[in-house]
């Protein structure tokens, strides 16, 4: 509580940087730049009043969802300043900045390389943040793509002397996207920081087998691939067979429409990309990637397969099978509670992540569907952190 509290705090602070950021950016800010700073408030707010209450999980959450929106709603007002100037080298600049978001990034996979856990506590600490950190490295890689391809047009409208509202609104997206991976980005680096200070009953001491864990990461590595495949041929196979188009255009739409499908497909590419000597940190990573891979291909199979939720062109969500989601939502929670109790057996310690997300589960479950979706994750989330301890300890 005391930790949680106190990486809560931290996000305000970041919350209350941004906010005066954002207030000293003199112009008058767009509709969506306006909500992402009422969101951002909102967020702020849920979390000051959930943490007064001692509901401190949670509160933890809406915090750091608060000080995320607050960067996202400064910088998007920073462009607002540079297209009511017709600035556009002012943006290229301006992009340029986002490299301090790679550069956290970097820093804490430099610092998460160096740790050295002593108990299964610290273990499942470290990989509970490998996870959230490996997140964090596909939202970059996302931002990163994205950058390019802005970086790239604003200098196509430089070279042939055009104004920014030639482009008939299609550069303002690409900055937005572009803003709101980088906050994805170092939204999920911070978390990984902050989960990696997680302590509690620290649990045996822990001694590096490689080999064992090498078997966990082929292990995972098969969950991964046969979870991806199993939805490549509902989401892709399938539309094939419908459509007739070919499979690569799909899979671009798929991953252009759905955040869970396209970080399932980044994360995957991080093993073999960050962590391709077979060290204990990157075998380690590489288990995190694996998860992450997995945990995002169940969440579009649950969302999009099992519930049937649609999104229309404004961004209205309908959830089609709602007793199906409260009869998983009770079952979710359940299992928790079994996988809680067989990774104190045989680990010896309930991953403090575990914890974490249940609490949020808990925080979530009795409000509107749209939480009741999210409470559903968190109790999937936190059974998983349980099966990867029971997995490592035996």
């Amino acid at each position: 509580t005391d930790q949680l509290s106190g990486m809560a705090s931290n996000w305000a602070k970041k919350y209350k940087e941004y906010d005066t950021k954002y207030t000293k950016t003199y112009v008058r800010p767009k509709d969506k730049t306006k909500k992402w700073k009422k969101i951002a408030g909102e967020y702020k707010k849920m979390g000051m009043d959930l943490i007064k209450k001692g509901d401190v999980s949670p509160g933890y959450d809406y915090m750091q969802r608060g000080g995320s929106f607050a960067f996202t709603s400064y910088w998007a007002k920073r462009f607002d300043r540079l297209d009511s100037r017709k600035n556009l080298k002012g943006m290229l600049k301006a992009l340029g900045e986002f490299v301090q978001v790679s550069r956290e990034l970097k820093d804490a996979m430099k610092s998460f390389r160096e740790m050295k856990p002593e108990s299964r506590g610290d273990l499942l600490a470290l990989v509970s943040a490998w996870e959230q950190l490996v997140s964090a490295w596909a939202y970059g890689q996302q931002g990163d793509l994205l950058a390019k391809e802005t970086l790239d047009k604003i200098n196509y409208l430089i070279s042939k002397k055009l104004a920014p509202s030639m482009d008939q609104g299609r550069l303002y997206k690409m900055l937005d996207n572009t803003t709101l991976k980088y906050s994805m980005s170092q939204l999920k680096t911070q978390k990984a920081v902050d989960f990696s200070k997680f302590v509690g009953v620290k649990g045996e001491k822990f001694i590096i087998q490689l080999d064992k864990f090498k078997r966990i990461a082929l292990i995972l590595k098969a969950v991964a691939d046969a979870s991806m495949a199993h939805t490549d041929t509902l989401f892709l196979v399938n539309d094939i067979a419908k459509t007739g188009a070919e499979k690569d255009k799909i899979k671009s739409v798929l991953m252009a429409t759905n955040n869970n499908y396209l970080q399932a497909v980044t994360i995957m590419t991080f093993p073999g990309k960050e962590a391709r000597d077979e060290s204990f940190e990157n075998v380690l990573a590489s288990i995190a990637a694996y998860t992450g891979t997995y945990f995002n291909s169940a969440m579009l199979l649950m969302k999009y397969a099992s519930l049937q939720i649609t999104v229309d062109p404004q961004g209205n969500t309908e959830i089609k099978r709602k007793k199906t989601l409260e009869a998983m939502l009770a079952a979710a929670e359940q299992n928790v509670l079994q996988q809680a109790a067989l990774s104190k057996k045989y680990a010896g310690v309930i991953p403090a992540s575990a914890k974490f997300f249940y609490n949020i589960g808990l925080s979530m479950k009795d409000q509107n569907y749209s939480l009741k979706v999210k409470a559903l994750e968190m109790f999937w989330k936190a059974s998983m952190e349980c099966q990867l301890s029971i997995l490592m300890a035996q």
